[in-house]
């Protein structure tokens, strides 16, 4: 198994970039996590950033992290497709190592203001939660996974969660990134020892 590399993510927030430049002065930043899509409405990225991704996707460490494709959205949206076009240029322009999604849905631009619902475990939304992987695969060029995400609302559904993921990503040979802030966050909602 290769060497995990120290990664940050990194994007056009003065938080995140004032966080992340001393790491990168001092060569410590070994792979970037970028939000692609955070940016697709953006009407001019300043410069140093296109050299930054550039320099990273050269050396093929740049890792693709979407937010708002809305995995599950039971229905096919024009704002999907967009986001798939949009996908598609961004990776012909910067090469990704890999891409990721949310697990969940949202058809809203401000996502800090819906409530978290949970996905239903059905064959329905297995099937459309396939179709969206692999469309999404088919626009990066490159391999998919999922972050898995707090969004249960029962013991049951907690202890179904990873076998859905799995059924979920096997036709796209993806993997999961596990965010350990809401696996933490589903054990102690429901009282699951660890």
């Amino acid at each position: 198994m290769p060497k995990p590399l120290s990664a940050v993510a990194c994007n056009l927030d003065p938080d995140v970039l004032g966080a992340s430049f001393p790491l990168l002065a001092e060569a410590r930043v070994e792979a970037i996590e970028w939000s692609f899509d955070t940016l697709f409405n953006v009407k001019e990225i300043p410069d140093w950033f296109k050299e930054l991704l550039a320099a990273f996707s050269h050396g093929q460490r740049l890792i693709g992290h979407g937010v708002f494709f809305s995995l599950f959205s039971g229905k096919w949206l024009p704002g999907q497709e967009e986001w798939l076009k949009q996908l598609k240029k961004t990776a012909a322009e910067y090469r990704f190592d890999h891409v990721t999604e949310h697990f969940g849905f949202m058809t809203g631009q401000d996502f800090h203001h819906g409530a978290p619902l949970n996905i239903p475990y059905t064959p329905t939304t297995l099937s459309i939660g396939r179709d969206r992987l692999q469309r999404i695969q088919d626009a990066a060029q490159c391999a998919v996974g999922l972050e898995n995400l707090a969004f249960s609302y029962s013991p049951q559904e907690v202890r179904q969660h990873g076998q859905f993921l799995e059924e979920l990503l096997e036709p796209v040979n993806g993997f999961i990134i596990l965010d350990l802030h809401n696996l933490y966050c589903q054990l102690h909602n429901f009282t699951i020892p660890f």
